[in-house]
């Protein structure tokens, strides 16, 4: 075997030991809290950001993030039964795993089979499923799994799953709502009407529908778009001094970024909740999104307002993003309303799924 390649085996080894001690110590603090865990990976990069972000939010500090490197585990066989050993002597209730890869499916097997009660929550959309042969095993798996009680239950941030679930494979499927604290120390928009500052946060896949979102920005007149995006992917328009660029960096910058606009856009094809749009309203910012996340279901108002059918139309995007522009600040407190009554239905939900 190579130098190099013995050097990385054996630093992966020790830095997968010293995660270990301190997951034991992070065990032992939740447990003096809790009678419940909350498992997610920990992120590597971008990879899991957003997952580790929501439960946290939901979850506080009954969170522990599993290390792993972009979905592949960080532990080996040896180490993966020091970590279930670790879990059942600080004797938990539950086990929740937030995100379903093969290495959490694995682990809830063991831990059932210790009489821990088991639960996962799935924060995807079945249309994700058609990406990868791997991920649609793994969801199999899991499917399995609750059909032989191997998973006790299910939890869904998309409300017709959760709805699909009750019916097809299990009644111990829940509908999640993710919490968003209102952000402090954000700076408002310097934006005006004439020149307003239109966000744009997303993947470059086709799922996050950058292209008629950035379209759709442009034909607002002397509009400003901040994209966390490849703007080169949008040099055919001849607009690039119109568009601001921001790096994929800390979530508190990102917050910082999104708060100076004026609107946001966040219409993907297919979602599970997306996170940006309750961001951007907690701030007061007024998002469009597409009629697949079920954020504005309890408000009939807003979501005629800000929910878009026509998310591959840029021109009937631009029209709606126009007159909500106009009303931006008489929306500002019924946006910020809102997440108030969202959070409180996040920890209603949150109750009956711990409960269950």
């Amino acid at each position: 075997m190579p130098l190099r390649r013995i050097k990385k085996h054996f630093d992966k080894q020790a830095e997968a030991k010293s995660q270990l001690e301190r997951v034991g110590e992070e065990l032992l603090a939740i447990r003096q809290k809790y009678d419940y865990l909350v498992l997610v990976p920990k992120p590597t990069g971008m990879n899991w950001v957003g997952v580790s972000n929501a439960t946290k939010r939901l979850f506080g500090d009954a969170v522990l993030e599993v290390p792993q490197y972009y979905s592949q585990p960080l532990f080996n066989e040896k180490q993966n039964q020091q970590f279930v050993k670790l879990i059942s002597a600080a004797k938990f209730k539950q086990v929740i795993c937030s995100g379903h890869h093969l290495y959490f499916l694995d682990l809830l097997a063991t831990l059932k089979l210790l009489g821990i009660k088991t639960g996962v929550i799935f924060h995807g959309a079945l249309s994700e499923l058609a990406e990868s042969p791997e991920r649609l095993s793994v969801f199999a798996r899991m499917m399995e799994m609750l059909r032989t009680s191997q998973i006790d239950k299910i939890g869904f941030v998309k409300k017709g799953l959760a709805e699909t679930f009750q019916e097809l494979a299990t009644p111990n499927s829940f509908n999640l709502f993710l919490n968003c604290p209102i952000p402090e120390g954000v700076v408002s928009s310097n934006g005006t009407l004439e020149k307003p500052r239109i966000a744009i946060a997303g993947g470059g896949n086709f799922n996050k529908n950058l292209h008629n979102q950035v379209a759709a920005a442009l034909l607002v007149k002397d509009s400003e778009i901040h994209l966390w995006g490849n703007s080169k992917d949008f040099e055919f328009w001849n607009s690039k001094d119109r568009i601001v660029t921001h790096p994929h960096s800390s979530h508190s910058d990102f917050l910082k970024a999104l708060g100076s606009c004026d609107a946001s856009l966040y219409l993907s094809f297919s979602e599970s909740w997306g996170q940006v749009i309750t961001e951007s309203l907690a701030m007061g910012i007024p998002c469009l999104c597409s009629d697949n996340n079920g954020i504005f279901d309890d408000n009939e108002e807003l979501k005629q307002l800000l929910v878009v059918s026509s998310n591959d139309n840029p021109a009937l995007i631009a029209e709606r993003l126009k007159f909500v522009l106009s009303k931006k600040e008489e929306l500002k407190p019924k946006l910020i309303a809102h997440i108030d009554f969202l959070n409180q239905k996040a920890e209603e939900l949150k109750t009956v799924f711990l409960i269950a």
